[in-house]
């Protein structure tokens, strides 16, 4: 599955505050983003959305977002951080006592290389906070407030 990047997101937050049809050139305008990748962007957006949110595509009025009555950024972000592979590989590290690459791999179905970078950036923004992460199986080692202070940076 393809990763939501900050791209996407700021597709969805353009969309979001247009509250409005969007032509399409004015959305890759406005979001410096060619138009073979708008529609590839439009196409996965559309494929993690939560129940209820959708992207509505018209040749002649353009791009919008539908959102359910009571839809906020704040719920939309939520679901989709649940998407993120890097979210996954944290919940892992968090939830088991002790992973292997290979156990990452095939529960979030990436590749082993993939799961490489995602527990480098993950140690990365750890380390700031004192905590430690262990290999051979790996999991997080460290005072539990600094680690959730420290999700707050990923």
């Amino acid at each position: 599955m393809n990763r939501f990047n900050e791209r996407h997101g700021q597709l969805i937050y353009y969309l979001f505050n247009k509250q409005s049809w969007c032509s399409f050139g004015e959305l890759c305008k406005n979001t410096g983003v060619p138009r073979s990748t708008m529609w590839r962007d439009l196409n996965f957006i559309q494929s993690v959305l939560p129940t209820g949110w959708s992207i509505e595509r018209n040749e002649i009025q353009g791009v919008r977002l539908i959102k359910p009555m009571k839809g906020t950024l704040e719920s939309v972000w939520t679901h989709l951080k649940g998407k993120d592979t890097y979210f996954q590989t944290l919940e892992l590290l968090i939830l088991e006592n002790g992973v292997s690459i290979n156990d990452i791999a095939e529960k979030i179905h990436i590749s082993r290389s993939t799961v490489y970078r995602h527990l480098e950036k993950i140690e990365n923004v750890i380390e700031c906070a004192g905590i430690h992460l262990e290999k051979n199986p790996y999991r997080l080692q460290g005072d539990e407030k600094k680690f959730a202070d420290s999700l707050c940076n990923i």
